[in-house]
Order: structure tokens, then C-alpha cells, then sequence
């Protein structure tokens, strides 16, 4: 082989393991999710101990979580009783403003006695059941979540 043939095939072969590298580096986005747990993590202010299931009695605490800086300024937070495919009445709503660099909302209900909020008081049930979660914009639905509160 000539040795003007071995540059170009090394040269070649270098871009392509450029491209491979390039390729495996690409991060693929994630969409916001919500995420709900008994407790909350003042060191790195997240929710901890996640669940997807909780007694009327638990406290609970939750946040939208995106992996990018939000892309709007206002969203709305809207908790219905009911699974997702079968909603029932909306229990509360909430209009929020958030910033640029903002990639995380939580809600921390405080309970009068101190902690946070239970299940039964955030979510103002009479009863066990399912609750909806949602975090929407004007245009579309941001995030939706559906919890299980048992007796």
C-alpha cells in the first residue's frame, strides 16, 4: 500500500470513530416527570423515599422534575380524584410562575402540626382511592401522575 492510501483510510477511520463517539454521547431527552414521596431531602431539595401508593395518614410531598430548564412561565397544577382514564371531581388547583432556569417545582403542603401535609389533607380525601396528579401549560399537558391512597 502506498502511503498517501494509509492516510486517507486513517483519516477516514478517524472521522468515523469521531461520528461513533459523537453518537454515543448524544443525550436522549427525557420528558418531565413527577415524582412523589413521603419525605423531602433538604440537602439536595428533592422528594425522597418515592412511592406510587400511600395511606391516608402518610405524608406526602411531590414535584415536577425535567432534566432541561422549563420552556414556559406559567403552568398549572391541578389534582383531581379518580385514576387517570376515569377522573373524577377536581379537588384543587393551582397557577404557578416559574423562571428560565427553573427545572424543578415542588409542592410541600405544611401540616398545622407540624411536617408535612398527609395524604388525606393534600389531596382533601374523604376516603381511600386514586388520586391524579397533572402539570399542565395553556397548550398541553406537561406531566400526569396517578397514586394509590389506601386506609
Amino acid at each position: 500500500m502506498k502511503k498517501g492510501t494509509i492516510k486517507k483510510i486513517s483519516c477516514i477511520l478517524l472521522i468515523l470513530a469521531n461520528l461513533f463517539l459523537l453518537a454515543a454521547c448524544e443525550k436522549k431527552s427525557v420528558p418531565p416527570t413527577i415524582v412523589v414521596g413521603r419525605e423531602w431531602n433538604h440537602q439536595v431539595n428533592r422528594v425522597a423515599d418515592t412511592a406510587s401508593s400511600f395511606t391516608l395518614k402518610d405524608p406526602v410531598v411531590f414535584e415536577l422534575v425535567s432534566e432541561t430548564h422549563f420552556e414556559f412561565t406559567e403552568m398549572e397544577c391541578i389534582v383531581y380524584e379518580g385514576t387517570i382514564k376515569n377522573r373524577g371531581p377536581e379537588k384543587w388547583r393551582r397557577q404557578v410562575k416559574t423562571t428560565p432556569n427553573q427545572n424543578t417545582y415542588a409542592v410541600r403542603g405544611k401540616a398545622r402540626k407540624g411536617g408535612f401535609m398527609s395524604a388525606k389533607e393534600l389531596f382533601r380525601l374523604k376516603k381511600e382511592g386514586f388520586v391524579t396528579i397533572e402539570f399542565k401549560t395553556k397548550d398541553s399537558v406537561i406531566a400526569i401522575k396517578e397514586i394509590e391512597v389506601r386506609k
